[in-house]
């Protein structure tokens, strides 16, 4: 369940402990600096989101989310910004179905 549906660690730790709900923005924003890091050292981009493609199950625009972050993250010439925009447009279809 955690690799399918990552989120759900969050809301355990939330649950358990009181943590404070980590948004899809602060994570878009940790990732975004740890894989340009990463990067840095020689690891490719598609190591690292391979692992992130669930964050978006059952979301709203979750399949544009995966197929952009999973298909964009091998193209050779990519920086770590693909998932910063990845997360854009997945907090924008999360916003568009509230309103």
């Amino acid at each position: 369940a955690a690799y399918k549906t990552p989120l759900i660690l969050r809301d355990l730790a939330q649950s358990l402990f009181g943590d404070s709900v980590t948004s899809l923005d602060e994570i878009a924003t940790k990732m975004t600096a740890y894989a340009d890091k990463e990067m840095k050292q020689g690891c490719s981009l598609h190591a690292i989101t391979r692992h992130m493609l669930g964050i978006s199950n059952a979301m709203r625009g979750g399949r544009h989310f995966r197929r952009f972050l999973g298909e964009g993250a091998r193209d050779k010439d990519v920086t770590a910004e693909l998932i910063r925009h990845s997360f854009d447009a997945l907090i924008t279809a999360q916003e568009k179905n509230v309103a």
